[in-house]
């Protein structure tokens, strides 16, 4: 009944006056000193005013709120770990350049001579209490060993809180787990003691110090050489071998929910988006800036195959959650806000899963004795229960409860990999059906919680995450624009008045004609007023009366947004015809790696859909959940994948030590003067809000359609070797020449093809064999045909004197690709996991407006 727990602990908490407590989120390192709670109570929580406080009082911890003290407690731990625990660092250092072939080149993405334009070019979120070694840490009184901090000392990256400590401990062989801030942090030691039971060591959180940028933690690395570091002359030489793998960095690189999750507050954004303050910082609004797969693939080669499945499509904020346990789909989506969380819609399923319980029978496999230190034990009993729970993730998928989709959310950044889930993941280079690695296997959260203790650390806290997420609210235009001055008023009807006038007038439309726009054609997926009491998933369509706006008061008397603005239903992607490869997103169903986060219901949807092999998409894909409209006005782009409006870029300066691509998104007819800047202001995203709300009232007819393409020649690996006499084998690739569209290489399942092509290969010298082998297929016998034309006169492969003929017919037209007379494309369409490659289509609704209703519906939806 945890999440029960979670819900009743948080709605249900007793009123008791205003907050008189704050526990500072700064570990001992941290800070310079522990602000008082009297310091930290009343009007300065409101106000961000002091130092040590300013991040607790930040806009999503909602200033002025009445609640007990250990909910407070809860919600400020959670926080504390949302932002800071990445017990991932050996993942990202090794895992990454071993098992998945891509390097990451931290010191491209962290470097501190570019820490002044560090958003411009990756999107993240400059951390405001570290520095630059030389004048800026001296402006900010910060020494290191009582003297002025050295690039040399920090190894080129930024200084930070608790870096006094940590570069002690590069290249030592002391342990300094014991020694990380997660061990005596106060406040989740306070809400430790206050909200009690049994749990896992806090060290395994892993908190490490910041890297300088927000989400992004660094641990020290004792394998670190420095002899051999500085006759590689350090990251210079480093970088230039493409990351040297035989060389150990002086650091660990981790990551923090806080990476994706924290970007600059809509309703207080910073002056300088390279130097914001602790107030301009939200933690859940997502990054809609965040440049994350290529951070991610900063050390990778751009014609390597994995760079290309790690995320062929992603655009800035969006992020491929199956790029590492890849399904050979491209993907990504955006990353969530997290916002009004007890409004979200719940749902009645049955769900099977691990529970928390006071005692069950260890002889049975469906029960689970966690030992800890003291010798005590939790329980864990594996049943299914009917459960009220959220749909997560963009197809509905992550459906057992907000504690299982929190701990997945740490799995996926790579906390446990090595001890649970690496090898549950298949090897995108295994192309033998019986090789190890050829396929997924369901991820075990019982061997994971018996066999690593950051999962237990952080499962045993999980109410404390919860708890932070649900405390979130909104952000809405009508408190930015009052937060600078741009409209006024002293009462409340004052200020509405000047709201909607301003609106109406920038946006040359009736707000009220906009709300009955609404109410008829978008309110039935995109509101969660009217829901059937009795059965969570149904909702009435008459909206014609309902107050989008109105405000509903929790058990607590906090009174918030009534409305979620999304009933989190899932639709097929047949119905709202949008680009469809994150809805054939595989990896919760069952047998697949996610299988135990996700519901039963999720896997008995109906199936919408058919693979280009005849067969039916079931196990429930095939979906996208009506996603919340709350606070539209700050996130455009729109859809799933921010592909519908202006395209957003940095603009870095010019960097004469290191020759940076431009981080533009290349589009066959996508010049720079049609990437909109970077620009988080009240006034950028207004712009940005109005011109994507153009493009989703323009039919897809009329979209200039975004194709993403290759820009370099990209070879996938086939598997085989073909021999020619007297020679050495030769390896087959499959090669994508530059102008493919990268979404055919991304959903490509060379896995498939490769085996089929081994097995047409044996038989192919009998054509009965040949056809009966692939006439057992679905749809196969097109596709038969099409790769008898390619492979040709195949039994006289072994006498070739060149292999150059067969590899010529293994090549894939970068034009062309719809041509269903051409053999290579009837390949490429049958292998393929989404043969969609328009990524801007789709969702034509309202689209016949005339200018004047269009105008109303954007001039309404900014209020929402």
């Amino acid at each position: 009944m945890l999440w029960k727990n979670v819900t009743r602990v948080l709605i249900g908490a007793t009123v008791v006056g205003a907050i008189t407590a704050c526990y500072s989120l700064q570990g001992k390192e941290d800070q310079a000193r522990t602000p008082s709670s009297t310091e930290c109570a009343g009007s300065v929580y409101d106000n961000f005013s002091h130092k040590g406080c300013e991040e607790v009082s930040h806009r999503n911890m909602t200033p002025g709120r009445k609640i007990a003290p250990e909910q407070l407690a809860a919600e400020l731990s959670g926080r504390e770990i949302w932002y800071k625990s990445a017990p991932n660092g050996r993942f990202h250092t090794y895992a990454f350049t071993q098992r998945l072939n891509t390097p990451i080149n931290w010191y491209r993405v962290l470097r501190t001579d570019q820490r002044f334009q560090r958003f411009n070019i990756w999107g993240t979120m400059n951390d405001p209490d570290c520095c630059t070694p030389g004048k800026d840490c001296d402006s900010k009184g910060l020494k290191y060993q009582n003297r002025s901090v050295s690039m040399q000392d920090t190894f080129g990256l930024d200084y930070c809180p608790g870096d006094e400590k940590l570069l002690g401990f590069v290249g030592s062989d002391k342990d300094y787990l014991k020694e990380d801030p997660a061990c005596d942090s106060a406040t989740v030691s306070a809400a430790d003691k206050l909200n009690g039971s049994l749990k896992e060591n806090a060290c395994h959180l892993a908190f490490g110090t910041s890297t300088g940028a927000i989400g992004f933690r660094k641990f020290p690395n004792p394998r670190f050489n420095k002899a051999r570091w500085d006759k590689l002359q350090g990251w210079k030489g480093y970088t230039e071998r493409e990351v040297e793998g035989s060389i150990e960095p002086p650091f660990r690189v981790g990551i923090s929910c806080a990476s994706c999750h924290a970007s600059f507050e809509p309703t207080n954004p910073p002056k300088d988006v390279n130097h914001p303050e602790w107030s301009n910082i939200s933690g859940i609004v997502g990054n809609q800036y965040l440049r994350i797969t290529d951070v991610l693939s900063s050390g990778t080669k751009t014609s390597a195959l994995e760079n290309q499945l790690f995320g062929p499509t992603a655009r800035p904020g969006t992020s491929d959650t199956s790029a590492v346990p890849n399904d050979f789909t491209g993907n990504s989506g955006t990353i969530n806000a997290i916002i009004n969380f007890p409004q979200r819609p719940l749902f009645k399923e049955k769900v099977n899963r691990w529970f928390n319980v006071q005692k069950c029978d260890e002889s049975k496999e469906d029960c689970q004795a966690i030992s800890y230190a003291n010798k005590q034990k939790k329980y864990w009993h594996k049943e299914t229960r009917d459960m009220e729970i959220f749909h997560i993730l963009k197809g509905g998928e992550d459906s057992v409860a907000p504690d299982l989709a929190v701990q997945r959310v740490y799995l996926n950044i790579g906390m446990c990999a090595e001890q649970c889930w690496m090898n549950h993941h298949a090897d995108m280079r295994a192309l033998h059906p019986g090789d190890r690695g050829f396929g997924q296997t369901p991820f075990d959260i019982a061997q994971c919680r018996r066999d690593c203790a950051p999962w237990r650390a952080n499962e045993d806290r999980i109410t404390d995450i919860v708890s932070f997420l649900l405390s979130a609210r909104p952000s809405d235009l009508k408190v930015a624009l009052k937060n600078q001055s741009v409209i006024s008023g002293g009462e409340a009807a004052e200020v509405d008045a000047n709201f909607n006038e301003y609106l109406e007038k920038r946006f040359k439309g009736s707000i009220e004609k906009g709300r009955e726009l609404f109410a008829q054609n978008c309110a039935t997926c995109h509101s969660s007023q009217n829901i059937v009491k009795d059965d969570l998933t149904q909702n009435t369509d008459n909206f014609a009366n309902v107050d989008f706006h109105a405000e509903t008061t929790l058990p607590s008397g906090e009174i918030i947004r009534a409305d979620w603005m999304g009933n989190d239903k899932s639709t097929g992607q047949d119905f709202i015809q949008t680009f469809q490869c994150r809805a054939r997103h595989s990896n919760h169903m069952k047998g697949h790696v996610w299988e135990e986060f996700a519901s039963d219901q999720y896997r008995s949807k109906p199936s919408t859909q058919f693979n280009t092999k005849g067969e039916k998409i079931a196990g429930g894909i095939g979906y996208y959940r009506n996603i919340s409209l709350l606070n539209v006005w700050a996130y455009a782009p729109f859809l799933h994948n921010n592909a519908l409006g202006p395209e957003i870029c940095g603009k870095p300066s010019p960097i004469k030590s290191e020759n940076l691509e431009k981080y533009v998104n290349t589009y066959s007819d996508l010049k720079d003067a049609d990437c909109q800047k970077f620009d988080p202001s009240i006034e950028g995203r207004l712009k940005l809000f109005s011109s994507s709300m153009d493009e989703l009232l323009t039919s897809d007819k009329n979209r200039r359609q975004k194709v993403s393409r290759a820009t370099t020649t990209v070879r996938l690996p086939v598997g085989l070797d073909v021999r020619s006499i007297g020679q050495a084998p030769r390896k087959l690739y499959l090669n994508f020449p530059a102008g493919t569209p990268m979404n055919l290489i991304g959903s490509f399942n060379i896995k498939a093809f490769a085996a089929d092509l081994l097995g047409s290969m044996a038989v192919a010298k009998n054509k009965e064999a040949f056809g009966k082998y692939w006439s057992t297929k679905p749809g196969g016998a097109q596709v038969g045909a099409a790769v008898a034309g390619l492979l040709g006169n195949l039994q006289q492969v072994q006498d070739l004197p060149s292999v150059a003929a067969f590899m010529d017919k293994l090549q894939v037209a970068a034009n062309g690709i719809s041509d269903p007379n051409n053999p290579m494309n009837i390949v490429l369409r049958y292998y393929s996991n989404c043969p969609d490659y328009v990524e801007n289509k789709g969702h034509n609704i309202l689209v016949d407006l005339d200018q004047d209703s269009k105008n109303a519906l954007k001039a309404f939806m900014a209020t929402l």
